[in-house]
C-alpha cells in the first residue's frame, strides 16, 4: 500500500471513529436536510405566484398578509412604520401601535437582508418567499422542544431520533401547510416559531438546578412569549398551556422557591416587553382579561403555598384533620374561598359568573357572536370535519383516519407509561379514566346530525362525565397515595405534564374552530414518534435480557 493510499486509509478511519463517538452528528445532519426539505416543499407552488400580466411576484389568495405586506413595505421606504394608517378604518385612521406590527417589520428585516445579497428585487418578492424561510427556523425550535421533552424519559440519542421524526410529522401533516406556504406572509409561520422557543426555555429553566439559570431560562422564554404575542394573538396557548402545567405541578408537589422564581422572571419580562411595543397589551388590559391574569393567579397560588408550608405558618395546619389533606389542595381552597368572598363583597357576583363563563365558554363554543361564525375560518367544526385533517384513510374501513388513531393510541400509551411509579391496578384505572376523558373530548362534538353535536344535552353531559371520572379516578389514587409515598408524584417527568397539557388544549382547539386546527399539529406529531420510540426500545431492551 502506498503512502498516499495509507493517509486515505487513516482519514476514513478517523471519521468513523469520529462519528462512532459523536453519533448524535448524524441527527443534526438529518436535522439540516429536513430543514432544507422543508423549505423546498413550501415553496414549491412559487412559480403560480408570478402575475401572468406583469411576470412579477403576488401573495397568494389571502386577505391579511396584504396589509402586513403594506405595512413592510412603508417601514422598507421610511424606516418604521406609519403612526396612523389612513387606509384603515376611512376617514378616521388606524393608530397602528393598537395593532400587532412585529410581523410587518420582520418581513422589512427580512427584504433588507436578502437585498443586501442582491437576492430580491422587491419586497412582493422577499414576502412571498418569508413564511417558508421561517418555517425552516420553526423546525429546528420544534425539534429542539421536542428533543427537551424525551430527553430524561427516552435517552440523548433516542430522544434525537424522535424528535426528527416529529419534525418530519410537523413539516408535512396538511392542516399546517396553507399557514406557512410560500406566498402566505400570515402570523403562523412566524408565531409558531416563537412559541416552540417560550416552551422549550420555559422546561430548560425547569430543569436547571441553579438560580442563574432559572433567570436566563425565564428572561428568554419571556422574550419569545412576549415575541409572540406581538405578532399573533395565539401566544394566549403559551400562558394557558404553562398556567396549567404550573398548576399541575403544583398539586403534584412539585414546586419548589426556584421553579416560582422562575416562573415569575418569565411572565414579567413577557409582559413588560409586550406593554412597551403594543398599546394594545397595556397593564389595564394584561389584568382585565382572564386569559392574561391566568399565569399570575397560579404564580400566585404556588407563591402563597411555599408561604404557608415552607414557613412558620406550617404549624397553623397542623392539626389532625388537616394533616390527612394534601397541603396543595388546602392551598387551593383557602385561596378559592377567600378569592369567592374579595369577589363578592367588592365585584359583586355578577363578576364571579362572568369569571367562570370564561373558563367553560372555550371549553364548549368558544366564538358565540354573530359576526365571529360568519367567518368561515371561526366556525367550530364536528369531529368528521377536523379528523380528516389527520389521514391517510385507514383502508377497508368507512374512512377512518390513521394518523388520528396513532395519536390517540399513542395519548393512552404514554399516560400508561407516565404512570410507571404507580402499581398495575393503579395505573390501569386512571389510564381508562384519562381515556374516556378523551373519547368524551373528541366525540362529545361529532357531527350536526348526530346526538352528540357538541350541544344537546347527552353531548353535554358526555363530556362532562368524561372529565369527572378523569379527575376523580386520579384524584382518588392521589388522596391515597400523597401522604404514603409523595415520590410517586414528584417523579412525574414535567416534561410529560406539559406535553398532556399541551394536547388538551389543542383538542379543545380543534373542537373550537375551524383556523385552530392547526394547533392540534405539535402536539400529535411529538406522540406518535414518541409511542413508537419508546415502544421499540422496550422491546429491543427485553429481548437483550432474555
Amino acid at each position: 500500500m502506498s503512502e498516499e493510499d495509507k493517509l486515505i486509509q487513516e482519514r476514513k478511519e478517523a471519521v468513523v471513529k469520529f462519528f462512532k463517538k459523536r453519533p448524535e452528528i448524524w441527527i443534526y445532519i438529518a436535522l439540516v436536510l429536513l430543514v432544507i426539505f422543508s423549505i423546498w416543499l413550501r415553496t414549491l407552488n412559487t412559480p403560480a405566484l408570478r402575475d401572468i400580466t406583469t411576470g412579477e411576484y403576488t401573495l397568494g389568495p389571502d386577505l391579511d398578509p396584504f396589509l402586513f405586506l403594506r405595512w413592510a413595505e412603508y417601514i422598507v421606504d421610511n424606516g418604521h412604520i406609519m403612526h396612523i394608517d389612513t387606509l384603515r378604518y376611512v376617514p378616521l385612521g388606524f393608530d397602528t401601535e393598537s395593532e400587532m406590527m412585529f410581523l410587518s417589520y420582520l418581513i422589512a428585516w427580512f427584504h433588507n437582508g436578502l437585498n443586501d445579497l442582491g437576492w430580491t428585487s422587491s419586497v412582493v418578492e422577499s414576502a412571498v418567499y418569508f413564511p417558508a424561510m421561517m418555517f425552516g427556523l420553526t423546525v429546528i425550535a420544534f425539534f429542539l422542544l421536542a428533543r427537551r421533552i424525551g430527553k430524561d424519559s427516552l435517552g440523548e440519542i433516542k430522544a434525537g431520533i424522535m424528535a426528527l421524526i416529529a419534525s418530519l410529522f410537523l413539516t408535512v401533516i396538511p392542516s399546517l401547510l396553507p399557514r406557512t406556504i410560500a406566498g402566505i406572509p400570515e402570523k403562523e409561520s412566524v408565531g409558531f416559531f416563537f412559541m416552540f422557543l417560550a416552551f422549550y426555555f420555559y422546561l430548560e429553566g425547569w430543569k436547571s438546578k441553579n438560580l442563574r439559570g432559572n433567570i436566563i431560562w425565564g428572561v428568554l422564554a419571556g422574550i419569545s412569549t412576549a415575541a409572540m404575542a406581538l405578532v399573533w394573538g395565539g401566544f394566549v396557548y403559551i400562558l394557558v398551556t404553562l398556567s396549567l402545567v404550573l398548576l399541575i405541578t403544583l398539586i403534584l408537589g412539585q414546586i419548589d422557591k426556584n421553579k416560582v422564581f422562575l416562573s415569575v422572571i418569565w411572565i414579567v419580562v413577557a409582559y413588560v416587553i409586550m406593554s412597551m411595543f403594543s398599546l394594545r397589551y397595556t397593564f389595564g388590559n394584561l389584568l382585565s382579561s382572564t386569559t392574561s391574569l391566568l399565569p399570575l393567579g397560579v404564580i400566585c397560588v404556588c407563591i402563597i403555598n411555599l408561604v404557608l408550608f415552607k414557613t412558620s405558618f406550617k404549624r397553623y395546619f397542623e392539626s389532625e384533620k388537616l394533616k390527612k389533606i394534601p397541603e396543595p389542595i388546602i392551598t387551593l381552597v383557602l385561596v378559592l374561598v377567600v378569592g369567592i368572598l374579595f369577589a363578592l363583597i367588592f365585584l359583586g357576583p355578577g363578576f364571579i359568573f362572568d369569571k367562570i363563563g370564561d373558563f367553560t365558554k372555550p371549553l364548549i363554543n368558544p366564538i358565540t357572536n354573530r359576526f365571529g361564525v360568519t367567518v368561515a375560518e371561526n366556525r367550530q367544526p364536528f369531529f368528521s370535519e377536523w379528523a380528516s385533517e389527520f389521514g391517510p384513510v385507514i383502508p377497508f374501513t368507512s374512512g377512518a383516519p390513521l394518523y388520528f388513531w396513532l395519536f390517540v393510541i399513542g395519548a393512552i400509551y404514554l399516560y400508561y407509561n407516565m404512570l410507571s411509579m404507580f402499581n398495575k391496578r393503579e395505573k390501569t384505572v386512571m389510564t381508562v379514566g384519562f381515556a374516556f376523558f378523551l373519547f368524551a373530548m373528541i366525540f362529545s362534538r361529532f357531527s350536526a346530525s348526530s346526538v352528540f353535536n357538541g350541544t344537546s344535552f347527552i353531548s353535554l353531559a358526555f363530556y362532562v362525565i368524561g372529565a369527572i371520572i378523569f379527575v376523580g379516578s386520579f384524584g382518588y389514587y392521589y388522596y391515597q397515595n400523597y401522604y404514603k409515598d409523595k415520590e410517586k408524584f414528584s417523579s412525574i417527568d414535567i416534561s410529560l405534564i406539559f406535553l398532556f397539557a399541551l394536547f388538551f388544549f389543542s383538542i379543545v382547539s380543534a373542537r373550537g374552530s375551524v383556523r385552530t386546527i392547526m394547533v392540534l399539529v405539535p402536539a400529535v406529531s411529538i406522540i406518535v414518534p414518541y409511542m413508537a420510540v419508546n415502544f421499540i426500545s422496550k422491546i429491543i431492551e427485553e429481548a437483550k435480557n432474555e
